[in-house]
């Protein structure tokens, strides 16, 4: 602690007796690698298994990938990717085989809840952490790498995918372990678990050279079948920047370019490529390539665009808790920067960090895979500088912590109660845990006392995720419309048939909740449905309704309402009236009525 830091208080003493005991424990845990991976076991138990299945499924992407998993398993059609009818060509097929597996694995797609869809991605969070502290023993040591690890899982933005049913969490669980393979056949560490890297190995006597050549190509190859070139990118650029910071290249021929692991990558990934551009004539390419991939580095795609520096601007929440303690690791790290140890962690984080910051496009998870090099640097400067930093970043890292950590604990109690069920018990106790932890964090922080604010972050993390997935979002049901539509309109669709349509609302998490066959209709087919089809029952917002009706030609057919929902939509930033209309007098549906 610096002469200039405040005095702890009673928070700060609270915090320092916390840090004191979390540290006992963490030193219990670190002393023995059965420990080591029991303790990171239970911490990716505690952090991302609430949610996954109380969390409903969410919009757009996560509905639309659970969406083609289920038409795949429902057609057996598994190389060519369909949303309903229309193709689904913007990534490759790897993680809806996936999803494909472990919801058959689960009975299958009828009857089974979104918890089936969203189990890969779970276990590419769990890889990731495990991955991660494989991945930086040899240049961190087993306490280095075993705080890194944990710092990884305790990612705000890992927690929320793990729980997602998309490709992130297993591209950056799959990009975690290709590394630490580099890394491995690198440093001459071999595969032992977290031993001292002996540089002074040659890379033809490094210990399981063959097997780290097969983790590190397979990984890429199942990565390039998840999320297509990111993972390669991510390596590449590591390679080349660690072999320029040390003149040599050594880490480029770790990466065994010329040898059989390009041929085990190929074997992998190439067979769907080529079923894929056979199958469509080539047009998958010039959908995910020219249009999705490059387009994404020319413009902003799907409202998603914003300037340079916005992740910097969003690391503090996308990382949170740990995230400010990079600002009082920086002034360390920049002194270390071509220190063996430092220069693969700053090859794995920074060329890649700036790509994105060039990219139009911007969404919050693209740097995921950056996560575990970022917290290995804060590892790093925590274990070899004890906490020493400036007295101002300590500051700033207290008031990011703070007010990140604030808002997610108050809207936890706010959101239920104004637009959801009201609050759960065991949410608003979570939450209000979460408020304390992150109040010992801020006296912690502002004391420098590192061992108070990691062990006040770690609770902070183990309180408000939980509070966030398992109970706060989960009851916000006013923000779910898609699942208010179904469930009022499934003993209609039970007694006609068929699936209820919708005309103005479009979002897939309807379509995967009512079932494939739901038409999501033009306003002219609205029209021509409710006048002429026996048993037409359809989602009409208020604010569309004038256009349906103009839209008959005509004298409009009286029309009567069955059933109304009010909701948030979150992707138009709106509140949103759908009422599911028949054509008043329809004997199909008076045969349905109780």
């Amino acid at each position: 602690m610096s002469e200039t830091a405040t005095r702890p208080g009673a928070l700060g003493g609270a915090a320092a007796a916390l840090g004191a005991r979390a540290a006992a424990a963490g030193a219990w845990a670190a002393a023995r690698p059965p420990r080591r991976l029991a303790a990171l076991g239970l911490l990716c138990l505690l952090l991302f298994l609430p949610g996954i299945a109380a969390l409903p499924v969410t919009d757009r992407d996560e509905a639309r990938y659970a969406q083609a998993t289920t038409q795949m398993l429902e057609t057996g059609e598994f190389v060519d990717i369909r949303f309903q009818d229309g193709p689904r060509w913007k990534k490759p097929a790897g993680i809806y085989w996936m999803q494909a597996a472990s919801v058959a694995a689960a009975g299958g797609p009828e009857g089974v809840g979104v918890w089936a869809w969203r189990v890969p991605s779970l276990i590419g969070a769990v890889l990731t952490v495990f991955a991660a502290y494989w991945a930086l023993g040899p240049l961190l040591g087993a306490r280095g790498a075993f705080l890194a690890a944990g710092l990884t899982g305790a990612s705000l933005i890992l927690a929320a995918e793990a729980n997602i049913a998309k490709t992130d969490a297993m591209l950056t669980g799959l990009t975690t372990l290709a590394l630490g393979a580099w890394i491995r056949r690198m440093t001459g560490a071999g595969l032992s678990e977290a031993r001292p890297a002996p540089r002074a190995v040659a890379l033809e006597e490094t210990e399981g050279r063959g097997a780290l050549a097969a983790i590190l190509w397979g990984a890429l190859g199942l990565a390039v079948l998840v999320k297509g070139p990111i993972a390669p990118a991510v390596l590449a650029l590591a390679a080349v920047w660690t072999a320029l910071s040390g003149r040599s290249w050594r880490p480029v021929r770790a990466l065994g370019l010329i040898g059989w692991g390009p041929l085990l990558f190929l074997a992998i990934a190439l067979p769907w490529y080529v079923a894929i551009w056979a199958k469509t004539d080539g047009a998958f390419f010039a959908e995910s390539v020219g249009r999705d991939l490059l387009g994404k580095l020319v413009e902003g795609q799907e409202k998603h665009g914003a300037p340079p520096g916005t992740y910097l601007g969003v690391a503090w929440a996308v990382f949170f808790p740990w995230a400010g303690l990079a600002l009082c690791a920086a002034p360390f790290v920049w002194r270390e920067r071509g220190a063996a140890w430092a220069a693969p962690l700053l090859g794995w984080a920074v060329p890649m960090w700036l790509l994105l910051e060039a990219a139009p496009t911007k969404l919050p998870h693209y740097v995921m895979p950056l996560a575990p090099a970022l917290a290995g640097l804060v590892a790093a400067w925590a274990l070899r500088e004890g906490g020493a930093a400036r007295r101002w970043s300590w500051i700033a890292a207290a008031a990011l912590f703070g007010l990140v950590g604030a808002a997610l604990g108050l809207a936890n109690l706010a959101l239920p109660v104004a637009v959801g069920e009201g609050l759960s018990p065991w949410g608003a106790l979570l939450a209000l845990a979460g408020l304390g932890a992150v109040a010992l964090g801020v006296a912690a922080l502002r004391a420098e006392d590192l061992r108070g604010a990691l062990a006040a972050m770690a609770l902070a993390a183990l309180t408000l995720f939980p509070a966030t997935l398992q109970f706060g979002l989960p009851r916000t049901e006013f923000g779910f419309p898609s699942e208010a539509m179904a469930r009022a309109s499934a003993p209609w669709a039970a007694c006609l048939g068929r699936p209820a349509a919708s005309q103005s609302y479009r979002e897939p998490s309807l379509v995967f909740l009512q079932g494939t066959d739901t038409r999501l209709m033009s306003v002219e087919a609205a029209a021509t449905a409710l006048r002429e089809e026996a048993g037409a029952t359809v989602w009409i917002e208020d604010r569309r309704r004038e256009r349906l009706m103009d839209a008959f030609e005509g004298e409009p057919p009286d029309l009567e309402t069955l059933e109304t929902v009010t909701a948030f939509n979150p992707n138009r930033g709106g509140i949103t009236t759908l009422r599911l209309t028949a054509r008043a007098g329809d004997p199909a549906i008076a045969a349905c009525r109780p």
